[in-house]
């Protein structure tokens, strides 16, 4: 659910850390997330929400929160994509961490999203993952927005970076 949509639909932003053959983790973008979150719900969750309606799982479970999200994809404000359209996520897996290879992936979309000339990007943390907030906040994110949801980061990319 979570990695599907990137791959097929803007497979130029995916890249993946392979540690001895095992996926170890990755980075995912898109330039434009308007369209990113119109093309899925015209081609990716129709076919997700017909194989996993609501109320398929125990509720409050956490195949009953995925269920959820595949109904109720969260949006991203439309003021917020004026200044920074793309978005981006990143998992790494513990193997992976502290090795530099976070920051390594993250300065290779910016890199692409600035070659393809996107002006900025966001991204959504928990407030109280304090380690990944301040990773960020090293990278050169800032703090756009905050709510009960999360905070949402942005940088500007090209020449404001």
């Amino acid at each position: 659910m979570y990695v599907g949509p990137y791959v097929e639909f803007a497979p130029q932003y995916a890249w993946v850390v392979d540690i001895a053959g095992s996926v170890a983790g990755y980075v995912l973008g898109v330039a434009g997330t308007a369209t990113f979150q119109r093309t899925c719900e015209r081609l990716w969750w129709p076919a997700l929400r017909e194989r996993y309606p609501l109320g398929s799982f125990p509720s409050g479970s956490e195949d009953d929160n995925v269920v959820r999200l595949i109904h109720e994809p969260p949006i991203a404000p439309i003021a917020l994509l004026h200044d920074y359209p793309a978005h981006l996520h990143i998992d790494l897996g513990p193997e992976a961490q502290g090795l530099g290879l976070g920051g390594a992936l993250i300065g290779t979309l910016l890199d692409a999203l600035t070659a393809d000339g996107v002006r900025g990007i966001h991204l959504g943390v928990s407030p109280a993952n304090a380690r990944a907030v301040g990773f960020y906040e090293h990278l050169g994110f800032e703090v756009l927005e905050r709510s009960t949801g999360g905070l949402t980061l942005g940088m500007r990319l090209g020449d404001n970076r």
